[in-house]
C-alpha cells in the first residue's frame, strides 16, 4: 500500500503543487502530501476498505478532500489570524510586534537569564575568595567536600561517621 501512495504522489504531483498555489503560502507542499495519507486513512475508515491509489474514484476523493481542507475549509480564526512576530498591516513600522508585547516570566528572557547566571556565578567566585582568603577549618571542610562530593564518602576517607562528621563541620563554621 505504500508502494501505491508513493506512485499516487508521484502521479499527481501537478495537483498537490495547484493546491498548494491556491492555499496561499497557508500550506506547503510536504504537509500537504502527510495530511493525504492522514485523509486516506480517515476516508478508509469511513468507507470500511482500504482506499485503491490506483482507482481514479479513489484518487479524486482524495484529492477533493484534501483541496477542501487546505483551501476552502481553513477555519477563519487561523486563516485570518494575526502572526505573532509581524506586525499589523498598516501599523507604524516602529511600532513592536504583538510578540514583543506579550508578558512572560523574567527568566524567559534569555539575556536576563544569562545576566543572572553571571552574578551567581560571580556571587560564588566571591565566596570562594572570601575562604581562601580567611583559611581555617571550615574551609579546609569545605574544599575537601568538594572533592569527595559527599559527606558520606569523606567521613569513610577519614574514618569517622557521619554525625561525627557533620558535628565537626558545623562547629567549624
Amino acid at each position: 500500500m505504500y508502494h501505491q501512495f508513493k506512485k499516487f504522489l508521484q502521479d499527481k504531483i501537478a495537483d498537490f503543487r495547484r493546491i498548494v498555489r491556491q492555499a496561499k503560502g497557508e500550506v506547503e507542499l510536504e504537509d500537504l502530501q502527510n495530511s493525504a495519507w492522514i485523509i486516506a486513512t480517515e476516508l478508509s475508515e469511513k468507507q470500511q476498505r482500504q482506499i485503491n491509489f490506483e482507482n481514479i474514484d479513489d484518487q479524486e476523493r482524495l484529492l477533493t478532500t484534501l483541496y477542501g481542507r487546505s483551501v476552502k475549509g481553513r477555519d477563519r480564526a487561523t486563516r485570518y489570524a494575526i502572526q505573532l512576530d509581524q506586525t499589523k498591516e498598516g501599523a507604524e513600522e516602529d511600532l513592536p510586534s504583538l510578540i514583543e508585547m506579550l508578558p512572560g516570566p523574567a527568566n524567559a528572557d534569555p539575556l536576563q537569564s544569562l545576566l543572572e547566571q553571571e552574578e551567581w556565578t560571580n556571587d560564588l567566585v566571591a565566596l570562594d575568595e572570601a575562604f581562601a582568603a580567611s583559611f581555617s577549618q571550615a574551609v579546609a571542610y569545605a574544599i575537601t567536600l568538594e572533592k569527595f562530593q559527599s559527606i558520606e564518602s569523606l567521613g569513610a576517607f577519614l574514618a569517622l561517621t557521619k554525625a561525627t562528621l557533620t558535628q565537626r563541620i558545623s562547629r567549624a563554621a
